[in-house]
């Protein structure tokens, strides 16, 4: 559906992980996504932050089985 006001967000997804910015294609409840793969990472805590027009929410999580490939669990 067309938006009438013209306006569409911007809107950003990144993980913080072990020094690095990881860019994220999706957040799901308990999986995230990144845009490309990367370098292993064994598990360890890391940040989801999500800016939605300006405004930025961070998430703290736990990578329990650190980063194998581009589907990522966490809690």
């Amino acid at each position: 559906m067309p938006n009438p006001t013209g306006h569409s967000s911007k809107v950003t997804l990144d993980l913080l992980v072990n020094g690095a910015k990881l860019g994220l294609s999706q957040v799901c409840p308990d999986e995230l996504f990144l845009e490309s793969a990367c370098e292993p990472v064994p598990p360890m805590d890391g940040q989801v932050v999500i800016g939605i027009d300006g405004v930025t929410k961070i998430m703290d999580v736990f990578l329990p089985h650190g980063i194998t490939g581009r589907r990522i669990s966490y809690y």
